[in-house]
């Protein structure tokens, strides 16, 4: 600053003078140490470290902490820390648009060197045979996007914050573990790696993300995605280094096509890398996916990485993925090959970064594509950028060929192989709407002519003016006509010209509309409101298609006036298009057939008589009114003449015979021999009601009568007794009542009887029953719901000092978790003591393979590894077997010879005492026995038990040769 910094007077400059050199400034020196201590350091070399520090001073973390939410550590650059950036900002002194950085494909590669390893475990104390314990390596990422506006106070922040997303493929074969050295226990190491991360700045002024993380050893792949779209960002990793091999391990950044493909996985480029601008609806790429067999046994899923230069345009892409299965060649005729294909959609969602789609089985005895289409439609105009799509199978790797002399190179075919599918041909077909019968919308021809080939395309089927109409269309393969139902003229006794293949067929090659039904095939369907589409259809050379599309009654309005439709095809060919009239022309020529071919003259033909019948039967219904000589005179139903009479009794005698089949018999005997009227009997009245009384005179009645009752009482009541005030009151209400049975009369006793039965007053008395039955039900509901209350209640009280009871429960089940861990930990543990002791050479104290062998005996390790009980065994018998054999070689050794046989003496026989020879074979027997296992076993013995030589000693004193005999 001083140097930059001018005075405030100038003096003003000295031309003679020549110019004098610029000061020199002192380098700047940190006031730290330049490296960090030596591994494994002790507390005396930290405290050394320290005091060399220059300035500052000491602080508790727990004060940091209270003081300031976050503060930035120096460290010296070492070679003990592995390092590295992904720089993505605005450069280029922003003289261009920005463009967002692609995927990135961060490796980091942690190879240990044991040696610091097992130097680290020396100095903290672990015995000599332990398993080493292998430390996890501390990664801190750091993410810092780029503010374009940071400089401009007044610039609105961001509204979104920005976010960087890794994702691990430790699924993926690319992501393989960097195993350690045997003789580290690797149940010692976590190899936990967690599947995402995300590093997030908010919207503000500036900022970054930290994320630390434990790796164990290994190499781990992370996808790296970065939405820091408006001018970049910085991310750096940082991997703690200190015990790992560093001629062995990096960090690093790289594009995830050729790292993935260096690597050995297949990954197949599809799509362009510059997009045209874009506007309204096109398909941007549609390919063929072919696996190999070996691919299509293991793969179940297709990756696809994606990158587009504009992320707003990424929510108007569509990914679709089919599976084509066809007829392989030959199985099928040449007329039906147009219909031996099919389609079928697996997977249609918009296009993300990373995304997957699901490979299903394959038909051995078809042939399997998959189709990927890729489409865009956008509703305003979109400047071209920059495109990117890869295919990735992550569960193969590609075939390394083997080594070869340069002219026996072998090329071994890709996992799978993707090739585009032309889509540069559009053509266009619209017409309005009219209403029908049929509900069609639309029924177009499309036919491919001979000599073009197969056309691959998708269709596109749109409406306008018919607001919420559910369409329904129908891809048909019309066949050509089999050669039995062809058209032959009388005069032509001779073959059929064969059928010209891509020609129109005429509509009586066909004979007929069934037969027409019977050559046509479904091979697609396809809905949609307002607008459908087949993704892929397969038009076959010289065939021909019907498209029908309908609207749906049931999901939307069925009005097709004022409306217009628009047909799309976008492939790999022109086909020709027009409106379908087969089905007419064959309903045309059916009713040509109904008519009169030679009719007699003077008579009316067939034609003429059926318009005549119908306007004599409208105007027998009153349907139609009299118009002068347009009426014709009406004609006797009845035949008049003879020949008319036999001929109707002809068609009766024809009717009575029975017809085979079951329809048309019973329909001539309902109207042949069944007679056509229906009898109806007027209901009759059994019993009429009484006569409902006037209301008006009832009521007067009863007013007298109450007045009445009155006037007596008040004369009698000083008169009248208890007894006859009961007597006048039971009278009073028998006179309310209807007469008894027995008071009636023969005919009103009948006709009250009928009333009660089929009458009113049966029925007002039946209401009133069930009227009082509904009551009483009502009211034992109520008694029920009233005692369902309190037992609810009763049961909450209960329910609540279960819950208390069972919110102080402690489960038993952790102890034995616990107990059954630690076991399993000591099991583990007395398997790698033995493991070592069987393994490793070196070991060969007996004393100590025995208590290894016992504790692994005594906690179960033969249900885990019973052969390694077996070699530890093998191993223990051969040692102590060694053991023996060498102090009875000793012992033998140190014996005396026997005496040497005298002539003329005889030699004494052997007796059961045994020698020191014969100790010495019997041991050397056993000894080879268990050394034989031993190699069985495949368990090697260290060489400074010198058991070879041991071995021949022991054979040349217990077998010494024999000498020849002269």
């Amino acid at each position: 600053r001083e140097e930059i910094e001018a005075p405030e007077e100038l003096p003003p400059p000295d031309t003679s003078a020549e110019p004098e050199a610029p000061a020199q400034l002192e380098p700047w020196t940190p006031p730290w140490p330049s490296n960090f201590p030596k591994t494994p350091f002790t507390d005396t070399v930290s405290e050394e470290y320290r005091e060399a520090l220059a300035g500052g001073f000491w602080i508790q973390a727990e004060m940091l902490e209270e003081l300031s939410k976050e503060f930035v550590t120096y460290m010296p650059p070492t070679n003990q820390i592995l390092s590295t950036c992904s720089d993505s900002t605005w450069g280029n002194e922003r003289k261009e648009a920005y463009l967002p950085a692609p995927p990135q494909l961060l490796t980091i590669r942690l190879n240990q060197d044991w040696r610091k390893v097992k130097a680290i475990n020396m100095a903290a104390g672990t015995p000599e045979d332990a398993p080493l314990v292998v430390p996890t390596m501390r990664a801190t990422l750091i993410y810092e996007p780029l503010r374009p506006d940071a400089s401009n106070q007044e610039a609105p922040a961001a509204p979104t914050p920005f976010t960087c997303k890794l994702q691990s493929l430790e699924t993926w074969s690319v992501s393989s573990k960097v195993l350690p050295s045997p003789s580290v226990a690797s149940s010692e190491l976590d190899l936990s790696v967690p599947h995402y991360l995300k590093l997030v700045v908010p919207p503000g002024e500036g900022g970054e993300s930290t994320k630390c993380l434990s790796l164990p050893p290994g190499e781990h792949t992370f996808l790296v995605f970065d939405d820091a779209t408006a001018a970049g960002s910085t991310l750096s990793v940082f991997v703690d280094s200190y015990t790992l091999n560093n001629s062995d391990s990096y960090v690093s950044f790289g594009p995830p096509r050729e790292t993935l493909i260096k690597r050995g996985m297949p990954v197949q480029p599809l799509g362009y890398e510059q997009y045209p601008p874009q506007e309204g609806y096109s398909i941007w790429a549609k390919a063929e996916v072919v696996l190999t067999e070996e691919t299509a046994k293991v793969a179940d899923a297709l990756q696809l990485l994606s990158y587009i230069g504009d992320p707003s345009f990424r929510q108007y892409l569509q990914v679709t993925f089919m599976k084509l299965t066809q007829e392989p060649d030959g199985s099928l005729e040449a007329t039906e090959r147009s219909a031996g294909w099919s389609v079928e959609i697996l997977a249609k969602a918009p296009l993300l970064e990373l995304m997957s789609v699901p490979l299903t089985g394959q038909d051995p005895n078809k042939n399997t594509k998959y189709i990927l289409l890729l489409e865009a439609n956008a509703p305003e105009l979109f400047p071209g950028s920059k495109f990117s799509l890869d295919l990735i199978i992550p569960q193969v790797t590609l075939p390394k060929p083997p080594q070869q002399s340069e002219e026996e190179e072998e090329v071994l075919p890709d996992p799978f192989s993707v090739s585009l599918v032309s889509v540069e041909v559009e053509q266009r077909w619209s017409d309005e709407t009219a209403p029908n019968d049929k509900d069609l919308v639309l029924r177009e021809r499309l036919t491919v002519p001979a000599g073009r080939g197969d056309v691959f395309a998708a269709l596109r089927v749109s409406v306008e003016g018919l607001p919420k109409a559910w369409l329904k269309a129908q891809l048909v393969a019309q066949l050509p006509p089999k050669e039995e139902t062809r058209h032959r003229e009388p005069t032509n006794l001779g073959p059929l010209d064969p059928l010209v293949p891509g020609a129109p067929i005429d509509p009586r090659d066909y004979s007929g509309r069934r037969n027409w039904l019977g050559r046509c095939r479904k091979v697609a369907e396809a809905s949609g409101k307002e607008l459908l589409i087949f993704p892929h259809v397969v038009l076959c050379e010289a065939s021909t298609y019907l498209l029908y599309v309908k609207v749906d009654k049931n999901k939307g309005p069925a009005n097709l006036e004022g409306g217009r439709w628009t047909l799309e095809l976008i492939g790999s060919g022109e086909v020709e298009g027009g409106r379908d009239t087969m089905e007419e022309d064959l309903e045309e020529l059916t009713r040509r057939s109904w008519l009169e071919k030679d009719p007699e003259p003077g008579k009316p033909t067939r034609q003429e008589r059926a318009v005549a019948s119908r306007k004599r039967w409208l105007l027998k219904k009153g349907m139609l009114e009299p118009s002068g000589d347009d009426v014709p005179p009406p004609e006797n139903e009845n035949p008049s003449n003879t020949e008319d009479i036999q001929e109707y009794q002809k068609a009766q005698e024809r009717a009575t015979k029975p017809h085979a089949n079951k329809q048309i018999a019973e329909f001539l005997y309902w109207h042949t021999k069944s007679s056509a009227v229906l009898d109806i009997e007027d209901p009759y009245i059994i019993a009429e009601n009484p006569p409902l009384p006037d209301p008006r005179a009832e009521l007067q009645r009863r007013v007298e009568q109450e007045a009445a009752e009155k006037a007596g009482q008040a004369a009698a009541t000083a008169e009248e007794t208890e007894e006859e005030k009961k007597r006048r009151e039971q009278e009073a209400a028998k006179a309310e009542q209807p007469p008894a049975m027995e008071e009636l009369d023969e005919d009103e006793r009948v006709l009250k009887v009928a009333r009660f039965a089929l009458g009113m007053e049966g029925l007002q008395q039946e209401r009133v029953k069930e009227v009082e039955a509904s009551k009483e039900r009502r009211g034992v509901m109520a008694k029920q719901m009233e005692e369902a209350k309190e037992l609810n209640t009763d049961k909450l009280v209960d329910l609540k000092a279960l819950q208390e009871q069972r919110t102080q429960f402690h489960p038993t089940f952790l102890e034995r978790r616990t107990e059954l861990k630690d076991s399993l930990a000591v099991r583990y543990q007395k398997q790698s003591d033995l493991a070592e002791h069987v393994n490793n050479k070196e070991r060969v104290d007996v004393n100590a393979l025995g208590d290894a062998l016992s504790n692994a005996r005594e906690y179960g390790v033969q249900v885990w590894n019973e052969p390694l009980l077996l070699a530890a065994e093998a191993k223990l018998d051969a040692l102590q077997r060694l053991a023996e054999l060498k102090a009875a070689l000793e012992a033998a050794a140190a014996a005396p010879p026997p005496p040497a046989p005298v002539e003329g003496e005889e030699v004494p026989e052997e007796g059961e005492e045994e020698t020191p020879l014969k100790a010495l074979a019997r041991i050397l027997e056993a000894t080879e026995v268990s050394l034989k296992k031993l190699e069985e076993k495949k368990v090697l013995l260290s060489p400074d038990l010198n058991v070879t030589e041991t071995v021949e000693k022991a054979v040349a004193l217990a077998r010494p040769p024999e000498v020849p005999v002269e």
